[in-house]
């Protein structure tokens, strides 16, 4: 079985609504707690899925080179808000015309790399933080 680009994008859209899902599930109590990433509360693990998803949609628009894109936001006082703006951004940006066939920089790699992998590296990261 092959899996092709659109494949990808598509299999990372149902991922990050399921990571939307699950952080919008997290009660006020929650967020102050412990994850399986020793030394992360959910909060800063959310703030962190925030960023990324910022940084993925910088980068699927030739803009994933500034660091400001890549930060995680300041404000989480609605860590499931920030969150659900951010994959909002990051799924348009995906989904636009021609977004998986252009070259994604990846500060956190060292370069950039095809659009296409960029997403399935995305892909990963959300299914492992749903999880």
């Amino acid at each position: 079985m092959t899996v092709t680009e659109s494949d990808i994008v598509e299999l990372d859209r149902i991922a990050v609504h399921e990571a939307v899902r699950m952080v919008g599930l997290a009660e006020e109590s929650d967020w102050e707690r412990d994850t399986p990433c020793a030394g992360w509360s959910l909060r800063r693990l959310v703030a962190h899925m925030t960023a990324q998803h910022l940084g993925f949609a910088a980068a699927a628009r030739g803009a994933g080179h500034e660091a400001a894109h890549w930060r995680e936001p300041e404000d989480m006082r609605d860590p499931a808000g920030a969150h659900r703006v951010a994959a909002t951004a990051v799924l348009a940006a995906f989904a636009e015309p021609g977004a998986a066939e252009r070259e994604f920089a990846l500060p956190e790699l060292g370069g950039s790399v095809p659009g296409g992998r960029a997403v399935s590296f995305h892909f990963v990261d959300y299914v492992v933080h749903a999880w």
